[in-house]
Order: C-alpha cells, then structure tokens, then sequence
C-alpha cells in the first residue's frame, strides 16, 4: 500500500495550468491546448505521488462535491482549474475565504495526522477489547483509510471556519459518503467501502453543520462495527480540548449544553481577535495609502520642478547656439568656456561682447 506524502507544501503546482476555453479533445480523448501542449486534469495532477506539487485550491478542487460540472469547469468528465483562478472565486457559495488561517500550515497538517494515529490507535483497541464482535473491516483497510484521512479537505471545512454567518458552518460531509467519493478514488480508498457495507452512506447523507455530522457518526458507530466509530474518534481527537481552548469546537457538544455555550463564548472571543486584526490592518492600510498619497503628491511636485528646470536647461541650449555663432566658434567650445564663468560673468561677457559689435558696426556705417 502507497502511503500518503508526509509533508504539505502549499506552493503553487509546478505542473502547467491550462487555459480551459483553449482546451482540445484528439481522438484518443486526450486534452491538449491549441498549441499542442498536453493539459493535465485536477484528478491526475492531485495524486499521491503529486500531491506536495499542488497548491491548495488544486488538492481542494480535486475533491470537493459542489464542483461545477460544465465547461470551462469540467471537460468530458475531467475537471480543469482556469489559471488565475482562486476556489473562492469558483464556488463563491463554499467558504473557504473564512477559513482560519492555521487549516493551510504544514502544523495543521501534522495535527490532523496525529488525530488519525491516535484515533486509529483507540478505535482498534475498543474493537479488540469487544473481541471484534460484528466488526466487518480488518486492521491493514482501517489504517489505509486512516492515512488518508488527513488529506480529506472537504469533510470538515464547518469545523475550520471563523463562523461568522451560519451558512459558513453547513459544509461537512461524511468521508463515507457519495459526497467525499473524488478524495476516495485519489487514495484508492473505495475497496475499504466494498468490504464494509455498513460503512456506506451512498447519497444518503447531505451536507450538513457540524452537529448533524457528529449525530450522523454517533448513530452509525453506535456498535462500533464500521469506520464511522473510527471517523468520530477522530473528530473528537482533532477538535476536542485543547482546541478552542480548553472545551474544543461547539459542534462536539448539544447545543443545549454547558460545553455547547463554553465553546460558542470561546468562539465568539476568536472572532472578536478577528475583528481586530482586521480593524488593525485596515486602520495600517489607511495610513500606507496615506504616506502614498503624500509621496504621489510630492512626486508631482518635483515632476513640475523638473519640467521648469528642464524648460530652463532648453533655453540655456538656445543661448548657446546663438552666441557660439556670434563668437564662431563650435557649441562644445562654447560649453568649455562657459566653465570658467559663473552665469553672472557670462551674461556680463555677452552684453559687452554685443555692445562692442553695435559700436563697431555704427562706424562703419558712420564712415
């Protein structure tokens, strides 16, 4: 079995992203662009062995559900992500601008493969203790959905976002179900399901808040038979205390508990922190556009300084011509001349210079 890669790198994919309206079929089905360079879709680029060479948005917008499926999205069945192009701005309804900022760090990433560890560790345990009573899975399926469970994206963005609007905290989906069914196929993970069929949700299991996942796992895991009992444990372990402080998440608990108003007042808290670095970096964009403003002004102000002296300098150039001329001599000489008068001298020069010339010019017409 392939195991997952062990480091996340966020970076932007080396592999070329095409211009999906350029897109061609040859007629072996092969995608390639208008100049013939080959097209690569999400599902193969967004594998196991690929899979630290994708940018988040490709790793999400190979798995997620609500994928739009028309062109320039998707072409003959394989999904393309336009370049330039954000997962915000191709599902604007999914929130994934309102996610906290840790859910993209390789420390995210290292945490939610503990989870699973411990998770996997727990549930196998719990299984053995109940001598595998009416357990269909064997340890070898269990650990191979477990290592990847950390690379699933989508089950549980509800749990990552900042909760702002309620809308924000309907997309979680079970990793059993239809929904989650892009990500199995990348870890290879469908056999698992084939093997348990009490684990399989098929589509009847929709989107849903945080607390609808949890009661979704906790009535199918109630005789510890199947993965659920195994995806809850890890629910539990990832977002449990010392997550959101010392209660962990709000859709742990019933909404009429007194773990449920702790979480919700804990949330409530990292929201207002939000709410400042927000106000604090707009009020710090503020006072940058400002400085700009004042920087622009002063630039235009030395621009029309610099149009003066240039006008100036112009004139200058005119002069020199026209007393190199009256002088006979070239404009380099003139230049070299005037090195050794300050302006004041020079124009004294010239003025007498011309006063001698009218002078001299007058007694030849006198004569």
């Amino acid at each position: 079995t392939r195991a997952p890669p062990e480091n996340e790198n966020d970076g932007q994919s080396a592999l070329k992203r095409p211009k999906v309206e350029e897109l061609e079929e040859d007629i072996d089905g092969k995608m390639h662009m208008e100049d013939g360079d080959d097209v690569t879709p999400l599902e193969e680029k967004a594998t196991l062995e690929t899979w630290n060479d994708c940018s988040w948005d490709e790793k999400i917008a190979s798995q997620h559900p609500d994928w739009i499926d028309r062109p320039p999205f998707t072409v003959s069945g394989k999904r393309y992500l336009q370049p330039g192009k954000s997962i915000e701005q191709v599902l604007p309804s999914c929130p994934f601008d309102a996610l906290k900022d840790e859910c993209r760090t390789d420390e995210w990433m290292k945490r939610k493969r503990k989870a699973a560890e411990v998770a996997f560790d727990k549930g196998w345990k719990a299984i053995e203790d109940d001598n595998f009573a009416n357990c269909q899975l064997n340890e070898s399926e269990v650990k191979k959905f477990f290592d990847a469970l950390p690379y699933n994206l989508v089950s549980f963005v509800s749990f990552d976002v900042l909760g702002i609007y309620a809308k924000d905290e309907t997309h979680c989906y079970c990793p059993c179900s239809s929904k989650c069914v892009m990500w199995r196929k990348q870890f290879d993970l469908d056999g698992v399901l084939d093997n348990c069929q009490i684990d399989d949700c098929g589509n009847t299991f929709k989107s849903s808040e945080p607390h609808g996942l949890m009661q979704h796992l906790e009535t199918k895991s109630r005789n510890k038979k199947g993965l659920h009992f195994f995806v809850q444990l890890y629910v539990v372990e990832l977002y449990g205390p010392p997550y959101c402080g010392s209660v962990g998440h709000k859709g742990l608990y019933p909404k009429s508990s007194k773990s449920h108003r702790q979480a919700e007042a804990y949330e409530k808290k990292i929201m207002v922190r939000a709410y400042k670095k927000l106000e604090d970096e707009l009020k710090q964009e503020r006072r940058e556009n400002e400085k700009l403003e004042q920087e622009v002004k002063q630039h235009e102000e030395d621009f029309k300084q610099l149009e003066k002296v240039s006008e100036d300098l112009a004139e200058r150039l005119k002069d020199q011509e026209k007393n190199a001329k009256l002088l006979n001599v070239d404009v380099e000489q003139m230049k070299e001349l005037e090195k050794d008068m300050d302006s004041k001298r020079i124009d004294q020069f010239y003025q007498s210079y011309r006063g001698i010339m009218r002078g001299f010019v007058n007694m030849i017409d006198m004569g």
